[in-house]
């Protein structure tokens, strides 16, 4: 949910400015408002200088990575700024050796088809009056230059090399042009020989395993830089708040406006009758631009960061994380649908648990234990042990395979299709909550009536595929569920449904644009209902990858075990090989369906359910005025 914020107003006098801003910086809980100010050269040099050291945080780190043992960090012995010099010398150094090498790997690749070269004697060749040039020509061209120096004893023809059909050659002769070779392109003998040019990229190759040897040796200072950033970081946000500080009075007081959670108000009050200010509490005007704070429980804080790759929520929106989260789940394991996979991701999230401490990780890896529980529950229930049905593993009699309940293909797609109608219709149940909440009750009623035609539809056109063909009953099942004669023992379901589709029909045309007049609302309504009914139709079958992707890792996660069978053959020594396809084989279709669940499953949500939602997004994220602490 997004917290209640309240407006904040501070009133305090010049002189106490530094040490008032300093006490509620301590204290971190106002969300300072910016305003459009232009940075100062001070907080620009800041940011500059927090970017560098970051650079230079990261640059250690990344080498670090890079040892088969990374030593330990300790603390530097000297002056911090001298530590700071230091690397960013050497990493000056680096990228000029790295940017020449570069540029010395494509001269040699483009002088060392001349070969080897002394300019200084071809130069020589002018005091006896000669002259040795380079040309280029298409090979029948050189042919026949070749043939018409021959008849000339004062010039030499000698090809040095060829290329796509281009013949490079040289020729010496007298100082004077040749009319041969006015047919042929002259070409520019390069400055440097190959042999020069790989001497120079030998220095520049030593040079940089210097640099890189010191830098090697500063790894273990990396972490010594944390508290620096931190401290600039505490300065930068203090010069923001200076900024956004206001005159008023003549310049005689000075305000600053803020947002704090009402929940947090009465730490706020208490600090506040402490210090030399005024202040007013407001609520949030329509105009303001309110800061946003999630505050969630343990399982729906864990997809807090699948939300923020899409926005925040504005101030005036549902949180949706809490609503998209079970499907969110639910989804995931549908796309992977394997309970040999599920238990592999599991058991990988509680091994990463048990070993990695650090804070910021551990709700991902927590993420990921629900979403491997996820894909183990949906192979189970869709009868998926790496690719292979549980009853042939466990036999058809044992207590998992009677867990199996939607095993065959069908009951699959109409589960994946079903959970598509599902969350399309609870997507529009909230947004009628956003609308009446925001816009007042009758915004709400078009959602309402997309509703009810939903709901309708379900109920008039579904008991249409239940019946008896001959004397075979055909249902609509999903699993044991007879979904089909459920609906269809609504009484008059057919009759109730056309009514609600007509109650909500009728809703959606008068109740579409509440800024036009009524009588206008129904033709701009019979153009959005078209774009309804031809985007809801393809939103709900948009689900279908579900049970798409399901089905097509299984028959991939089959494919490599009868692969590895086949390579078994009857060898004793068959089963090295069986055991290294059967790991490649499940890791890569592993991985393709992880990556796969997670797009498709995030596509799911950003677009068929916040379509349906209307969700908006743009939110300011909570950010307060405190001083940050060193990791």
């Amino acid at each position: 949910m997004v917290e209640p914020m309240e407006k904040l107003t501070l009133l305090f006098r010049p002189a106490t400015r530094d040490n008032f801003l300093t006490d509620l910086q301590k204290l971190g809980l106002v969300h300072i408002e910016q305003r459009e100010v232009e940075n100062t050269p001070e907080i620009s040099r800041l940011a500059a200088r927090i970017a560098r050291i970051i650079q230079h945080r990261e640059f250690l780190a990344s080498r670090a990575a890079l040892l088969p043992e990374p030593p330990q960090a300790i603390d530097y012995p000297g002056k911090l700024d001298e530590l700071i010099n230091r690397v960013d010398l050497l990493r000056v150094r680096i990228e000029g050796y790295e940017t020449e090498r570069t540029a010395l790997e494509r001269e040699i690749a483009a002088v060392e088809r001349w070969g080897e070269f002394d300019a200084d004697r071809i130069d020589a060749l002018e005091q006896h009056n000669l002259r040795m040039t380079f040309h280029s020509a298409p090979r029948a061209t050189a042919d026949r230059i070749a043939q018409q120096l021959e008849a000339d004893p004062d010039r030499s023809f000698v090809v040095l090399f060829q290329e796509r059909g281009i013949v490079f050659f040289s020729v010496v002769g007298p100082l004077e042009a040749s009319e041969h070779l006015a047919t042929a392109s002259e070409e520019r003998l390069p400055e440097r020989s190959v042999s020069v040019v790989r001497q120079r990229l030998a220095i520049v190759q030593s040079g940089l395993k210097d640099a890189f040897i010191e830098v090697d040796a500063l790894i273990p200072y990396r972490n010594a830089m944390d508290g620096r950033i931190t401290e600039l970081q505490n300065q930068f946000t203090y010069k923001v708040a200076v900024a956004n500080v206001q005159e008023g009075g003549d310049g005689h007081v000075l305000f600053l406006t803020g947002w704090i959670p009402e929940r947090l108000r009465g730490g706020l009050e208490e600090f506040l009758q402490n210090q030399e200010t005024a202040y007013v509490f407001d609520q949030p005007s329509a105009q303001d631009d309110v800061p946003v704070l999630l505050h969630n429980n343990g399982f729906a804080r864990l997809f807090q960061p699948i939300l923020r790759i899409f926005s925040l929520p504005n101030y005036r929106e549902l949180d949706p994380t809490p609503f998209f989260a079970p499907f969110y789940t639910i989804f995931f394991g549908l796309c992977v649908a394997d309970m040999g996979y599920g238990l592999f991701i599991m058991v990988g999230a509680l091994v990463a648990l048990a070993l990695i401490k650090r804070k910021a990780a551990r709700p991902l890896l927590y993420l990921g234990l629900v979403l491997g529980t996820s894909v183990m529950v949906a192979g189970l229930l869709l009868n998926d042990f790496f690719g292979v049905p549980i009853s042939s593993v466990w036999g058809a009699k044992s207590a998992l395979a009677k867990a199996v309940l939607f095993g065959d293909q069908s009951s699959a797609m109409y589960l994946a299709i079903t959970l598509g109608i599902i969350q399309v219709i609870f997507g529009y149940i909230l947004r009628t909550v956003n609308e009446v909440r925001q816009h007042g009750g009758a915004s709400g009623l078009k959602p309402i009536g997309v509703v009810l035609m939903l709901v309708g539809a379900v109920l008039a056109g579904l008991p249409a595929f239940v019946g008896f063909v001959g004397s075979k009953l055909v249902d609509v099942r999903i699993g044991p569920i007879p979904i089909g004669r459920a609906i269809a023992s609504v009484p008059d379901g057919p009759t109730v449904g056309l009514i609600l589709v007509a109650v909500g029909f009728l809703l959606f045309l008068f109740f579409d644009n509440l800024t036009q007049r009524f009588y206008v609302r129904p033709a701009m309504g019979m153009w959005h209902f078209y774009e309804f009914l031809t985007g809801v139709m393809g939103d709900i079958l948009s689900y279908m990858r579900l049970f798409a992707l399901g089905l097509s890792g299984g028959l991939l996660g089959e494919a490599v075990i009868n692969l590895a069978m086949m390579v078994r053959g009857h060898s004793v020594w068959g089963i090295i090989p069986m055991v290294l396809i059967f790991l490649f084989g499940t890791g890569l279709n592993l991985a393709i369906g992880l990556l796969s669940a997670f797009v498709h499953s995030l596509r799911l949500t950003f677009v068929e359910f916040y379509k349906s939602l209307e969700f908006k997004g743009g939110g300011v994220e909570y950010r307060p005025f405190q001083l940050k602490q060193t990791k």
